[in-house]
């Protein structure tokens, strides 16, 4: 049985999470596997990089 810790996160997680599941190549996306390797926090390297394209973007329509 869960502990009532990992069913609310889980009642959590269902209301206010997206997941997101990514799958790459070792041949062809070696490139993008060596730099999400290389940084401390994969999730927040690809928030800034989503962000930083938005605000490009956003930029570009005005």
């Amino acid at each position: 049985m869960p502990k009532s810790s990992t069913i609310a996160q889980r009642k959590y997680d269902s209301a206010h999470c997206r997941f997101y599941h990514l799958k790459l190549n070792i041949n062809t996306d070696a490139d993008v596997i060596a730099k999400l390797d290389s940084v401390p926090s994969k999730q927040d390297y690809l928030r800034q990089l989503v962000r930083k394209d938005l605000a490009a973007t956003d930029n570009k329509e005005d």
